[in-house]
């Protein structure tokens, strides 16, 4: 994915003295169950925000037919990220109402890596293996730019009007890719 490089979002945190450029990531999905009792993979929906130069909630979102949540949860980190690395010299921090996703990046996944990318003493496979690494990856590389990158958990509808509005994006994308039957990625602004 391209991004922006967005010189106006680098004015408005320089002006009001900050250095860390905060993205709120969440994802949605359904599953059912079929005939014989076994889960089936449904739509999901993911989205991210930041705060924009005048002020406004900026984002995006997307979604696919058939998916997870913990799937999208972490898609919507991938593109916040891939999106961040686009606009240099700030640090980074992500907020998400999963835990799942804020363990991997803060726990999990350096023993994994040492483990060859498998889980505990029996070596165990890790779900959703592809896009862990792609976001590693580029956690790597924006550290060895020197960035900071951290990782804060918020409470999942409590109120938190960031948050609150990239759950209903990742809704809204969730429902357009099971409507379309389609991937899908759209940009979004609130106030």
């Amino acid at each position: 994915m391209i991004w922006k490089k967005t010189t106006q979002v680098l004015i408005f945190k320089i002006r009001k003295g900050e250095n860390e450029m905060r993205y709120w990531t969440d994802g949605a999905a359904t599953m059912r169950k079929d005939t014989n009792g076994n889960y089936v993979r449904e739509a999901g929906g993911w989205s991210f925000c930041y705060e924009s130069e005048n002020g406004k909630l900026k984002g995006y979102y997307g979604g696919l037919p058939q998916t997870t949540n913990n799937e999208m949860e972490l898609t919507a980190i991938y593109h916040a990220l891939d999106a961040a690395a686009t606009i240099p010299d700030f640090d980074i921090r992500i907020i998400s109402d999963s835990a799942y996703c804020i363990n991997i990046f803060t726990s999990w996944a350096k023993n994994w890596e040492k483990n060859g990318w498998t889980r505990g003493k029996k070596h165990e496979p890790i779900e959703n293996l592809s896009i862990i690494q792609k976001i590693w990856t580029l956690m790597g590389k924006l550290e060895e730019e020197g960035r900071t990158l951290s990782f804060e958990k918020v409470k999942g509808h409590s109120g938190v009007k960031e948050n609150e509005i990239v759950d209903k994006y990742a809704v809204i994308g969730k429902r357009e890719a099971a409507e379309k039957v389609s991937r899908i990625f759209k940009e979004f602004e609130e106030a």
